[in-house]
């Protein structure tokens, strides 16, 4: 089964007090089955094409410093193009305390399930005790 996914390059993750945004620094896709995953860019799109039935993802931002209380807006465009039973696409950030140790894997996301034309994932989200980036 093939399975794609196209991201807007315009993926920006923005804290709302300081009005600046974040984008790819250097991309790159994952996936528990290395063979399973491709990435290319299309013009402004991000294109992965995933075979695979366990999850995966598409990262590349430098790691942002966050206090508690902090507001993120974080925005995408995504597009599903192969349906499947379990698949949906998912936004989110990964929580760190101050050593650095993941407190929580996906956090303020947003999600779609597949197939899905192109479509904004949008949320706010407010940065919890205890995590500094």
């Amino acid at each position: 089964m093939r399975y794609g996914v196209g991201v807007a390059a315009a993926l920006a993750l923005r804290a709302a007090c300081a009005q600046e945004s974040w984008t790819f620094e250097k991309p790159y896709v994952w996936s528990r089955d290395p063979q399973s995953i491709t990435m290319a860019r299309e013009g402004a799109v991000f294109v992965v094409r995933h075979t695979g039935r366990q999850d995966w993802s598409l990262g590349g931002f430098p790691r942002i410093p966050a206090s508690p209380g902090d507001v993120f807006e974080m925005a995408c465009r995504v597009k599903a193009a192969t349906p499947a039973e379990w698949a949906n696409v998912e936004t989110g950030v990964i929580l760190r305390d101050p050593a650095g140790k993941e407190l929580k894997w996906s956090y303020g996301g947003a999600s779609s399930s597949a197939p899905c034309e192109w479509t904004e994932l949008k949320s706010t989200f407010i940065v919890p005790h205890g995590v500094v980036r």
